[in-house]
C-alpha cells in the first residue's frame, strides 16, 4: 500500500517559499525543507517528482507573490510611477524573493525589445502613451528607460543595506518620469 500523504503539497511549497524568503533560493534542498517541515524527505518526494519540479513550483510561487505585491501598490491614476515604485519596494521588503526572481538569470535570451513588447507591460506602455501624448514606439523607449532606472535602484536595495524612504523613492521616480516627459515632448 502506498504511503499516505501527511503533509500537503501546498504546505511543502509554503515552507520552501519561507526558506527562500529568509535565506535565498540557493539554500533550498530536500534536507533543509524536511527539517523546516519536521519530517523526512519522503513527503517532499511524494508531492514533487524531484527538486527540479519543486524549484519550478517555487519560482511560480515567487512570481505570484510579486504580482500580488505589485497589484496592491498600483495607483490607476499614477500607473507607471506606482508600478515602478512597487517593483522597487518588492526589492526593499522582499530582498531574497527579488533576488530569486530577477537576479537568477530568469531573463536569459530575452531582449529589451521582447520586454517592451511583452503582454504584461502593455498597460504600462499605454499609460505612458496617454501621459506623454506620444506614439507606441516612443512610449516603449520611455518604458525601457524607466524599467532600467527602477530595476537599478531595486537591485541596489536588494543587494545592499541601503536606507531609503518610500518618499525618497517617490521623488526619484517622479523626477525621472518628468525628465523623460521633457525628452519626449
Amino acid at each position: 500500500m502506498p504511503a499516505k500523504k501527511q503533509i500537503s503539497k501546498k504546505a511543502i511549497l509554503q515552507a520552501a517559499l519561507d526558506i527562500v524568503r529568509k535565506s535565498g533560493v540557493k539554500t533550498i534542498n530536500a534536507r533543509i525543507l524536511a527539517q523546516k517541515l519536521k519530517c523526512s524527505t519522503q513527503p517532499i518526494y511524494l508531492s514533487f517528482k524531484g527538486m527540479d519540479e519543486l524549484k519550478v513550483a517555487v519560482t511560480q510561487a515567487i512570481d505570484n507573490e510579486y504580482d500580488t505585491f505589485v497589484k496592491k501598490h498600483i495607483d490607476i491614476d499614477n500607473y507607471m510611477i506606482s508600478k515602478s515604485k512597487a517593483h522597487i519596494l518588492f526589492a526593499l521588503y522582499e530582498k531574497n524573493l527579488y533576488k530569486a526572481m530577477f537576479l537568477s538569470n530568469t531573463l536569459e535570451g530575452i531582449s529589451i525589445d521582447d520586454i517592451a513588447s511583452a503582454e504584461w507591460n502593455q498597460k504600462a506602455i499605454s499609460s505612458i502613451m496617454s501621459d506623454f501624448n506620444i506614439d507606441k514606439s516612443s512610449a516603449q523607449k520611455v518604458f525601457i528607460n524607466l524599467w532600467l532606472f527602477s530595476s537599478g535602484l531595486a537591485i541596489e536595495l536588494a543587494t545592499n543595506d541601503m536606507n531609503i524612504s518610500e518618499s525618497d523613492i517617490d521623488s526619484l521616480l517622479t523626477e525621472f518620469y518628468e525628465r523623460m516627459k521633457i525628452c519626449y515632448a
